[in-house]
């Protein structure tokens, strides 16, 4: 898909939680549905955070992509950069990179957190070609959410990883996957 097409069809996209609310992610359908049901929004992000809190203890275990970290460390060691940029804050985002094993490979200083995406997702991804003197085509951006990751990168022109088990939506600019095993699986083996 061409960028000027999602440009035309998203230009002026308001970002307004109140009247309307984009199920981009699986965070926002028991918000929406809270909501729906007359849950204030100050009790849904109340029980956001205590969900979010939980999901950074020891007593919840995120699954893990086999091949990631051998993936990533492939990638880096061929001089690729990596910025994790994520709406989790700080702690968060150490916590679940922690869990997950990735903490060195994505230390702090190369982390945007509490980013406010999908509103600010595009200057971040402006100020850091700017910063890393990159190119749209020298830069990649994989993610979970069309809204919040993927779609800020295409209107840059972009091309993207969209992390999703139930679309298969495939562009120009956007390679859908059900998971990152199996890209991870074919960078090693094909870099053996």
């Amino acid at each position: 898909m061409d960028p000027s097409i999602w440009k035309k069809e998203y230009a002026g996209f308001p970002f307004d939680f109140d009247k309307k609310i984009a199920i981009g992610d699986g965070w926002w359908t028991p918000h929406a549905t809270a909501r729906h049901f007359g849950v204030s929004k100050e009790e849904a992000y109340a029980a956001y955070v205590e969900t979010k809190t939980y999901m950074s203890s020891e007593a919840f275990q995120l699954s893990h992509t086999p091949s990631l970290r051998s993936g990533l460390q492939w990638l880096q060691s061929n001089g690729k950069q990596m910025v994790l940029v994520t709406n989790s804050d700080d702690e968060d985002a150490e916590a679940i990179l922690q869990q997950l094993n990735l903490q060195d490979l994505l230390p702090p200083y190369t982390r945007i957190t509490s980013a406010n995406k999908p509103a600010e997702t595009k200057d971040h991804y402006k100020q850091l070609m700017e910063e890393y003197r990159v190119n749209p085509q020298e830069t990649m951006v994989i993610g979970d959410n069309l809204m919040n990751d993927v779609m800020p990168g295409v209107l840059l022109g972009i091309e993207s990883i969209h992390i999703s088990p139930l679309t298969e939506f495939s562009s120009k600019y956007v390679y859908t996957v059900p998971s990152l095993q199996q890209p991870m699986e074919e960078l090693i083996q094909y870099n053996k």
